[in-house]
């Protein structure tokens, strides 16, 4: 019987020692580090030698460090206004929701382990970031794309009408195209704001303190700043209401939404040479010319160095008869329609 005893407390504590070994990820319990910031804080201030009592951002690197986001440096300073770099960011992220990770091999980069995770939960894609560039700093065009996808992947639902917020923006035309959805939904959920000048300044980086702040609002919604409600907002549909051949589409758009607008939210030019003319589009690579609820023909676009896209009007095409343009952006599930500013 003792020895049957023994044997079974044996089995027990192999069993420990290997679920023991295994990184059990808690449950992350946003409100409770939310509501107890001031002992959070308190904690910080303790930690960090080069963070004061008075700074603006405080109360944001307390909830990170609360939740074990963020371990600082070494030498036990926190370096706010040193650019954040892009395993800096998606280390907090990934630590924030998901718990640390294991230390990658000490053949690789030191937030290797974080990139995978951050992988499988879609918070990036696959082969986005490589370990030779993690130690550049993280632009807010990649800031925005990795919150809008975590803000996605955790539930989250996006205002259907967040094309007409473009106007609040003013070098919209100026976001390169793979990022103008992701900002569009950082921007409209008040993830990351724009500038006092109306400017988004995507290809700009940001502090450490300031992307503690882009971080924070993900899972405490008080942090956010919400732009100010549109002028008027656009009629949305399914695209099948409005295009009667969607399948013109090309498939990597997977369109299934439709925004009308009642006007040209783009700026926007025509420019004739050779007895070509062209419909110039502030940076849309794609552009269709709509008529009788029929997508009948893409433009071909030409990019130039003043920012404009010069689209081949066909020669078998008035301009002065097209009805609308349709614009479908990448990463979008939605196809703008907006009149020719020209008929």
């Amino acid at each position: 019987m003792k020895k049957r005893m023994l044997v079974l407390l044996t089995a027990m504590l192999l069993v420990s020692s290997v679920f023991g070994s295994i990184a059990v990820i808690p449950q992350r319990n946003f409100q409770e580090v939310i509501d107890n910031v001031k002992i959070h804080i308190t904690s910080t201030l303790n930690r960090f030698k080069d963070i004061s009592s008075s700074e603006w951002y405080l109360s944001k690197v307390a909830k990170l460090v609360g939740l074990g986001g963020i371990n600082g440096y070494t030498d036990g300073t926190f370096k706010p206004n040193n650019l954040i770099t892009q395993g800096e960011f998606i280390k907090i992220v990934v630590a924030v929701f998901e718990g640390e990770q294991q230390p990658a091999s000490k053949n690789e980069h030191w937030a290797m382990n974080y990139v995978r995770q951050a992988e499988k939960l879609e918070y990036i894609d696959a082969g986005e970031y490589k370990a030779s560039e993690l130690d550049k700093a993280i632009s807010r065009y990649q800031m925005s794309k990795i919150v809008a996808k975590v803000a996605t992947a955790r539930g989250e639902d996006f205002l259907p009408n967040r094309a007409d917020y473009i106007y609040q923006i003013n070098d919209y035309g100026y976001v390169p195209e793979t990022y103008r959805c992701p900002v569009l939904k950082a921007f409209t959920q008040g993830l990351i704001s724009g500038y006092p000048d109306g400017q988004f300044k995507g290809s700009q980086g940001l502090t450490r303190a300031e992307a503690s702040t882009v971080i924070v609002r993900l899972f405490d919604e008080s942090e956010r700043v919400k732009p100010k409600e549109p002028v008027a907002t656009s009629e949305i549909k399914k695209i099948e209401e409005v295009i009667s051949n969607p399948s013109a589409i090309h498939d990597v758009f997977k369109v299934t939404t439709a925004i009308i607008y009642s006007s040209n939210p783009y700026e926007t030019d025509t420019y004739t040479a050779h007895g070509t003319t062209f419909f110039k589009v502030k940076g849309l690579n794609n552009l269709y010319i709509v008529k009788d609820n029929k997508i009948i023909k893409i433009m071909n676009s030409y990019p130039n160095s003043d920012g404009f896209r010069y689209h081949t009007v066909p020669v078998d095409i008035e301009l002065s008869e097209i009805e609308y343009f349709g614009a479908v952006e990448y990463y979008n599930d939605t196809m703008f329609i907006f009149p020719n500013p020209y008929k």
